[in-house]
């Protein structure tokens, strides 16, 4: 298919999925060497139905079997089977960035921002309201 050549095979195996019955090739019975042969004297016979099979077989082989294509799909089943890999942090960095958000924390607090200042005077004022009515 690759050479541009149709494929005559019996659809068993891989050459089922493969070879597109009438589009890129024939598919024979198996066991049947005499239809075989009379499939193939046809298919020789047929110079238009022979070059349109060589131009799709010849499409389907370069469209499927590129090697851009061929590692475009392992990378998805590589991708697909294995697990996601583990990235381990390095612990000097853990510990910078647990002391950051530590020190983030308490400055927080300090300020008064930890539910806002805004937030905090409206509860105020609205509990002072609550308690004189």
């Amino acid at each position: 298919m690759a050479c541009g050549v149709p494929v005559v095979a019996t659809p068993a195996g891989g050459s089922a999925d493969e070879v597109l019955d009438k589009i890129t090739g024939l598919h024979v019975p198996a066991g049947r060497p005499v239809a075989i042969a009379r499939e193939i004297r046809r298919l020789l016979a047929e110079e238009t139905t022979l070059h349109g099979y060589s131009i799709a077989a010849g499409d389907r082989a370069r469209s499927r079997y590129s090697w851009d294509r061929v590692a475009a799909e392992t990378l998805r089943q590589y991708a697909r089977l294995l697990p996601e890999p583990v990235v381990e942090e390095d612990p000097a960095e853990a510990a910078a960035d647990e002391a950051d958000a530590d020190a983030e924390s308490a400055s927080d607090t300090a300020s008064g921002e930890e539910f806002g200042e805004d937030a905090a005077a409206a509860d105020r004022s609205g509990l002072a309201g609550a308690l004189m009515s």
